[in-house]
């Protein structure tokens, strides 16, 4: 796989796109990202001091590559942190209650990238982000170089194995794993992810609109 490391990018996601029409596989990083995004096109904050890094692959499965990106993040970090990082569904890895990680999918076509933002070295973040970063945990002995690239094998270690055993792994990092939940209106005990949904109760909720999960209990 090609790696692209830049000092400054508007977005790594859209560096990928791009470079994904002359390739099969690459990963961009960039120090700082001038126009960062989130799930549902929100601004992701990318300053100097996070790891912001996208890997594009052509024909990925992108329920796949939603799964296997906050498993990827908690096991690199694992050897970092006093104590294992959560995923907060469906995307974000949070750890002490605060945001440590995010990951984004986007898929254009048979163009799939995914977007990994996760919190270092900075020590202060505006308050509305409820972030942390790994330095602020406590984390010792790492560097950007050295995350990116458990990151990168991490990720496409798990796309190769079946989606069964990708969401296995998932659900063994899940926040609220057998609490009641809400969603929406949705209510219930939080089952975890299969391969159809989350599914809260008797209900099964699609992993692009499950959102805002709050814990009831």
């Amino acid at each position: 796989m090609r790696v692209l490391h830049l000092e400054t990018a508007e977005s790594t996601q859209d560096e990928c796109f791009r470079l994904l029409e002359s390739c099969r596989a690459v990963a961009v990083r960039a120090d700082v990202q001038t126009r960062g995004r989130g799930r549902h096109g929100s601004r992701w904050h990318s300053p100097p001091g996070g790891l912001w890094l996208s890997v594009g692959l052509i024909g990925a499965d992108g329920l796949a590559c939603a799964v296997a990106g906050p498993v990827a993040v908690c096991e690199a970090l694992a050897p970092y942190l006093p104590s294992p990082a959560l995923i907060r569904p469906p995307n974000d890895v949070f750890h002490s209650g605060k945001k440590l990680a995010g990951v984004l999918v986007e898929k254009r076509g048979d163009k799939v990238v995914t977007g990994f933002g996760i919190n270092l070295y900075q020590e202060v973040f505006p308050p509305e982000l409820n972030a942390v970063s790994l330095k602020q945990l406590g984390g010792t002995g790492f560097n950007l170089e050295n995350v990116a690239e458990r990151v990168i094998a991490g990720f496409t270690g798990l796309l190769e194995m079946p989606l069964r055993a990708i969401i296995s792994k998932y659900n063994g990092y899940l926040m609220g794993l057998g609490k009641r939940v809400r969603v929406g209106e949705a209510e219930g005990r939080f089952m975890g992810l299969s391969e159809d949904g989350f599914v809260i109760g008797e209900i099964v909720i699609p992993v692009g609109r499950f959102t805002g999960m709050e814990i009831v209990e």
